[in-house]
This record gives structure tokens, C-alpha cells and sequence, in this order.
């Protein structure tokens, strides 16, 4: 995410295969909507958090749908929106 950032704060998208960078994302993410955060398959919210910024910044919302639904499974009295 922080390269995302970066990026954007340069305006400097055309650097890079916004389209790779796009596609590695997206294929972390699970069916349910969660995301891998490593090759070992560690699922977390903070994962799913950085997936989310690091597509917004690209502006890719349409992969998102399912993220959505993910964080919203996640919600409990005892940890709001699971860290989102």
C-alpha cells in the first residue's frame, strides 16, 4: 500500500502496470471477501484494510464488492467493524 500511496501523492500512476498491480491485489483476495495478507495465507482485517486503500487509490472500486460483505460479516459490539 505505501508504494500506492506514494504514487498518488507524485501523481505518478503512469510509473508503473497499474493493471499488474491491480491483478496482484486482487488475487489475494479470498470468496468470502477477505484478503490473504502473505504467501502462508494469513487472513486478517488489517489485510483486507490495505487491499482496500491500495484499490481506491488506483481507482478500482469494482473489485471491492466483495470486500465489502467481508467487513460487514466482521462487525460486532465487541470490535466495531474488525479494526476497519
Amino acid at each position: 500500500m505505501s508504494v500506492s500511496q506514494i504514487l498518488a501523492l507524485f501523481d505518478a500512476f503512469d510509473s508503473i502496470s497499474v493493471d499488474s498491480v491491480v491483478h496482484y491485489v486482487s488475487n489475494l483476495q479470498q470468496n468470502d471477501g477477505s484478503f490473504y495478507g502473505d504467501k502462508w495465507g494469513e487472513v486478517d482485517t488489517r489485510f483486507s484494510f490495505c487491499a482496500v486503500a491500495c484499490l481506491a487509490l488506483l481507482v478500482r472500486y469494482y473489485i471491492l464488492e466483495y470486500a465489502h460483505k467481508h467487513a460487514h460479516s466482521t462487525a460486532s459490539i465487541a470490535n466495531a467493524q474488525g479494526c476497519m
